[in-house]
């Protein structure tokens, strides 16, 4: 399942390994560099990761970093137990399959065949749709106030599909694509239809069990896991436990539990036709058509995309307190699992890094020093062609360069070659463009997936805002909670003197003072401006990101 990061209001061989991973781990030429890499991106005293890299049948890679339970002190080992969110979606999709091929089911099945009494309001949808996202049916995890006043309830999944089954219908089936974790529960629904078990008893049994992954579960808090990493998530400059999410809730749609080494397992077994035939393995790969012929991005639990030119077929995985990404280059044979125990570093980069190291498509860039004065020249606020409203601003940070895309978050630009960049801990390549005269026009941001995207050069300069102190007298009077929708709140907290905002499910983060009534926050791209009724009291915030203005009423 995907939840959106902080203040991001878009409303992500054998089945059997015969020698021990452990003993394979070094075989990689590329070992310092994943380790390296690893170090970078995560707190080695704050929740980390577990990396499996695998290349030709053999494991070529395989650590960890940072604490399991920090609490304890307890350190992450790469055996240790994650929640893995949406690549739950690959294990519904293969069990479908598997019924599929059993003769019980086909994917232009309507939905109705299954469950009868579901009200498609005269819309045609099948199996298929559902697999692939382009039913039109809503995610109930998008429902406005659905997480915030239900992630503590336990469900069935007949009360789950009660949730959204009477909302109106996101578009015509078949004719766009939109993540959808509703489709994923029906499909849950159809499978326990059909067999007769429980879903979780049906991917335990048919799955799990046959291709020994002996370290994956259906999450349950109540059960006793041994090796259970726990979840965190950003708080301030810190950690913080992870917010509870009952595990009935995401079904189907994520409510899987695994390793690294079961990951594999399981993608050797899919390579190796253990569970359903090759031909109907490369359904799943294959980009599905809309009704129009247009092909999109995803095929039956896996996302299609390309790497350095190479095919890749992916999955990530977000869920309170962990995040998971898994990555499969068919024409190298080459698969990387990340699993990560907080919401607060990305692991998608990471595993597509280390995939593109491993196939000689990646070298670490060597930053090129330049100093302040030359690096001022390329400062300004470049607009992007492809989305209007849509900018990224560049600045001077000591001796290299920060950009930041509307709503986003500070990014580290550094030179390796004349007017070229690379972006810190990252694939992508910044290369700023000129005129004849050598003034520079605008920029070529060279994505790791073949895209190109240009932003020109406005005349706007970039916004300088400057801190200033309050006294806690004054900053206690923004103190409060405010709804930006229903079951949506952001929460305004002050402790030593440092006023937090912290939204519904996400961590806290600083917020600075430029005046009495604005303040900004550096993390991201966002500020929030106090607005004080008749009486003097702030009754009301506005939160300005991404080129939205959002209203929260005091509560």
């Amino acid at each position: 399942m995907k939840f959106s990061p902080i203040f991001s209001f878009a409303l992500l061989m054998c089945c059997l390994m015969s020698v021990s991973v452990q003993a394979q781990q070094n075989s990689s030429p590329f070992t310092d560099q994943f380790q390296k890499l690893l170090e970078k991106k995560f707190d080695a005293d704050g929740p980390g990761a577990a990396v499996l890299v695998a290349k030709n049948g053999e494991v070529i890679f395989r650590s960890s970093i940072g604490k399991a339970n920090i609490e304890l002190g307890v350190s992450i080992e790469p055996d240790h137990v994650f929640r893995i969110g949406s690549i739950t979606k690959q294990f519904t999709a293969v069990a479908i399959l598997m019924l599929m091929e059993e003769g019980k089911l086909a994917l232009d099945d309507e939905l109705t065949r299954f469950l009868p009494d579901y009200p498609t309001k005269g819309k045609s949808i099948d199996v298929a749709q559902l697999l692939t996202h382009t039913s039109g049916i809503p995610s109930y995890t998008s429902m406005p106030g659905f997480l915030d006043n239900y992630s503590r309830n336990h469900f069935t999944p007949e009360a789950i599909i009660d949730s959204f089954k009477n909302e109106e219908f996101d578009f015509e089936p078949n004719t766009e694509f939109r993540y959808n974790n509703s489709g994923y529960v029906l499909l849950g629904a159809i499978i326990e239809k059909i067999s007769g078990m429980s879903y979780a008893d049906f991917i335990q049994q048919r799955i799990f069990d046959k291709i020994g992954m002996t370290q994956s579960y259906y999450d349950d808090h109540s059960t006793i896991i041994p090796k259970r990493a726990s979840g965190y998530e950003k708080a301030g400059d810190g950690y913080a436990n992870a917010s509870y999410l009952d595990m009935s809730l995401p079904y189907a749609a994520g409510s899987l539990l695994s390793t690294v080494d079961d990951l594999y397992k399981w993608q050797s077994a899919l390579q190796a036709d253990k569970l359903v035939k090759k031909e109907t393995l490369q359904q799943a790969f294959t980009r599905y058509k809309l009704k129009n012929g247009e092909e999109i991005d995803y095929g039956y639990g896996w996302f299609l995309n390309k790497l350095f030119g190479e095919p890749v077929i992916e999955h990530s995985g977000g869920i309170y307190g962990f995040l998971a990404q898994g990555v499969y280059i068919p024409n190298d044979n080459i698969y990387v699992a990340v699993l990560t125990n907080c919401t607060c570093v990305s692991p998608n980069e990471v595993a597509r890094m280390m995939a593109a190291i491993e196939m000689g498509k990646y070298s670490k860039r060597t930053p090129k020093p330049m100093s302040a004065t030359d690096l001022k020249e390329y400062v300004g606020v470049y607009a992007f062609k492809s989305e209007e409203g849509k900018k990224v601003t560049i600045q001077v940070e000591e001796d290299h360069l920060m950009g930041q895309q509307s709503g986003g978050s500070p990014q580290s630009l550094f030179a390796y070659d004349k007017d070229k960049f690379f972006v810190e801990s990252s694939m992508i390549v910044a290369e700023f463009q000129r005129d004849p005269a050598g003034s520079v026009l605008s920029i070529k941001f060279e994505m790791p997936n073949g895209d190109v995207e240009l932003a020109e050069r406005t005349d706007e300069l970039p916004a300088v805002r400057q801190e200033i102190d309050l006294p806690p007298s004054v900053l206690e009077r923004y103190v409060g909670a405010y709804e930006l929708m229903p079951g949506f709140i952001l929460n305004i907290s002050l402790k030593d003197g440092q006023l937090h905002a912290q939204a519904t499910g996400q961590g806290a983060a600083p917020i600075f003072a430029e005046s009495e009534t604005k303040f900004f926050l550096k993390v991201v791209d966002a500020q929030l401006e106090f607005i004080a009724d008749a009486e003097g009291a702030f009754s009301k915030l506005i939160l300005y990101q991404g080129g939205q203005e959002l209203t929260g009423n005091r509560k």
